[in-house]
Parts: C-alpha cells; structure tokens; sequence
C-alpha cells in the first residue's frame, strides 16, 4: 500500500469511502492511533448497537457512552495486539450506497504470498467526511 505523504506525514483523506478506509489503513501502519481513531464512527456504530438492542430506551447519553467505551476498546486492543501493518497488502475497495449517508464497503486484499481476504465493512458520512464503522458477515 503506497502512504501519500505530505512534508513526511501521512495524508488522511475522508472524502470517499474508499479513501476513508485507506486512510483508517494508513493510520494504523504509521502507528498513529489519534487518526486511526478519527477514522471511525464509534458513534454511528454505538447508535446502531443501541437502537438493536435497546429500541426504544436507547437515549442519547447511553449512546454517547457506548460510543465511548467502544473507543477505548478499541484503543486497549490496539494496543495489546499492536497496529497491524498494510504496507505489504495490495487492497482495492469498492462500496455500495444504502443511503445518502451509509455505505457497504468490500474490500479485497492480496498477500506477499498471493493468498487473499475480502471484507465487508460499513462506512458512514458524517458531515462532509466518510469514516469507517463496523465489520459485516
């Protein structure tokens, strides 16, 4: 995967959703755990999580909370694994609106050693930037 770099940093660009999972991809390979965490809707994810399985009771401060909390999992596990590395990956993605401000994203990588993985994964607007939400099945 080629970084862009601007005066040696990488550049974050949420304009697409595609771009928006490069950049969570670029992040995470130059170890920048606050962009990594810029590029994710753990809001859009803990509406989402709330709704399901609260319905109606899912207030806003449950919500923010779960939102939360989802960070700093995510932070913990990063830092327990370690940030994975897509410097040798060759991924493309493609995505598929499911509403002006949702989108499914799939997203084929290849392996040094050929073998591949495909993922599907959410990606929400927020504003005028795409970030990238949830895993699917």
């Amino acid at each position: 995967m080629i970084i862009p770099m601007a005066h040696g940093a990488p550049v974050y660009d949420y304009s697409t959703p595609e771009k928006a999972l490069t950049s969570l991809e670029n992040a995470l390979t130059a170890k920048d755990i606050e962009a990594a965490v810029r590029s994710k809707a753990f809001m859009k994810e803990a509406e989402g999580m709330a709704i399901e399985r609260l319905k109606e009771r899912a207030t806003r401060e449950i919500i923010e909370s779960l939102s939360r909390s989802l960070e700093m999992s995510y932070r913990l596990e990063i830092k327990k694994a370690g940030f994975p590395n897509f410097a040798a990956l060759k991924c493309s993605a493609k995505h598929e609106l499911l509403g002006p401000d949702v989108a499914v994203l799939s997203e084929r990588c290849i392996f040094p050693d050929q073998g591949h993985s495909v993922q599907r994964l959410k990606a929400y607007r927020i504003g005028t930037e795409w970030k990238i939400g949830e895993p699917l099945p």
